[in-house]
């Protein structure tokens, strides 16, 4: 559990990030002797959902500063936030050869590849440098589910990541998770990150008048210890506290925005709330609003039934000082499909790779699990969906595969325990 990422500790799929916050545990581990959070299993998994891990700049002050801000970032509380392996590579002087992975070493079929997607990279890179000249732009960034709307916008923030000319932050809205302000919280949990890796002179003075009313809003950033330290007040109305955190986190944005350019992502935001829609708005209109760039990724299939999704993009288009973008993610053309499956399958399985690109039709996401399954495929050298989705199938242990098989049968979403129920 003290190696375990807060998505996994969730429930959640884990992913090549994941690993790289075991990695970021590790590295917290040796250069502190203790793990980022301690205490009972119950205790560590509740804390990694609610707080964000403890600075290494703060534990382990004579660590060099470059390490603390990789160990730091590693240990991001979302996964989109934490570095990529080309950025993992960089940061350790870990020299990349080029050569086509083999087909038979699943880390090859898992990595974080972006192959023909360098008109879609110009739009972002255009975007933010209007906000470079002073104008705020959102941008949308649409597709459907497993078209690579993730790994374009997580290549895009490392990028600049790497560049080190911005200040990059991000989070993620979840489906089925019940917080406050969705997405946006975990927007602030980078924020925090972000200010607990200052020296606390430097983030005091980026801090509002008002920021105790912020904290009392998002209690992560009260353990910050500029936040601490502020001055405190104490309002009794709700409405009024509320109307004072959103004054302070346009205050606090604007100083950030004034010490360099200032990216803001949200993937997923088909389940955005309305609250987080709210502040959002009041952001983005205040007359303060400072000339950042906001990127919020979400899928296209049923847009237009997500009523917050709707409103949001309402507003946006209504605020006539933002530049609103739209940047809808296609399928992959066949030239890149075909390059992509190369550099999974490698080049002495070209017949494979040729057979699969087909077959995934441009999407990444498919593409990958026709590469799994072609890395372990003996049959001929054409491996359709179907024989690929019936292996993965038959893989599944026989409880799972009785409630794939039930939810198979009902066609349409099903509550969770009459699933269960109906599969036994």
């Amino acid at each position: 559990p003290g190696y375990m990422a807060p998505e996994q500790a969730a429930g959640l799929p884990a992913s090549r990030a994941s690993d790289f916050y075991a990695l970021g545990a590790m590295l917290f581990e040796a250069l502190t002797g203790k793990l980022p959070f301690e205490g009972t299993v119950g205790e560590i998994l509740a804390a990694k959902q609610t707080r964000a891990a403890p600075s290494l700049r703060e534990c382990a002050p004579d660590t060099a500063p470059d390490l603390a801000a990789l160990g730091d970032a590693l240990l991001a509380r979302q996964a989109q936030a934490r570095p990529g392996v080309e950025v993992l590579r960089a940061a350790l002087g870990v020299a990349t050869t080029g050569a086509a992975p083999c087909s038979n070493h699943p880390t090859a079929i898992e990595g974080e590849l972006l192959v023909g997607r360098d008109a879609e990279l110009a739009q972002l890179r255009a975007a933010y440098e209007a906000t470079v000249c002073g104008q705020p732009v959102v941008m949308f960034v649409s597709g459907e589910s497993g078209i690579g709307k993730t790994a374009l916008v997580t290549h895009f923030l490392d990028e600049l990541g790497l560049q080190g000319h911005a200040t990059v932050l991000a989070g993620r809205c979840y489906e089925r998770e019940s917080v406050p302000f969705k997405g946006v919280d975990s927007l602030i949990d980078d924020v925090s990150r972000w200010l607990r890796r200052l020296p606390r002179d430097e983030a005091m003075a980026l801090l509002p008048r008002e920021v105790y009313a912020l904290a009392r809003v998002f209690p992560v950033l009260g353990r910050i210890e500029a936040v601490a330290l502020a001055p405190n007040k104490d309002i009794a109305d709700p409405q009024e506290l509320r109307m004072r955190a959103l004054s302070a986190l346009c205050g606090l944005l604007a100083r950030m925005r004034d010490r360099r350019p200032l990216v803001l992502c949200i993937d997923d935001v088909q389940w955005i709330d309305g609250d987080a829609v709210t502040l959002l708005d009041y952001v983005l209109a205040h007359r303060s609003a400072p000339a950042l760039l906001l990127v919020l990724s979400h899928r296209s299939e049923g847009a237009d039934s997500h009523a917050q999704l709707r409103a949001l993009r309402q507003h946006v288009h209504d605020h006539a000082a933002l530049h609103r973008r739209d940047l809808a993610l296609g399928a992959l053309p066949p030239a890149a499909t075909r390059a992509l499956a190369m550099r999974l399958l490698g080049a002495q399985h070209s017949a494979q790779a040729d057979a699969i690109a087909c077959e995934s039709n441009g999407s990444p996401f498919l593409l990958r699990e026709l590469a799994r399954q072609a890395a372990q495929w003996s049959g001929a050298a054409r491996l359709t969906l179907h024989e690929a989705v019936l292996a993965h199938v038959q893989a599944l242990a026989p409880r799972a595969r009785a409630l794939l098989e039930v939810i198979a049968v009902a066609a349409r979403p099903l509550d969770t325990q009459l699933a269960l129920d109906a599969a036994g």
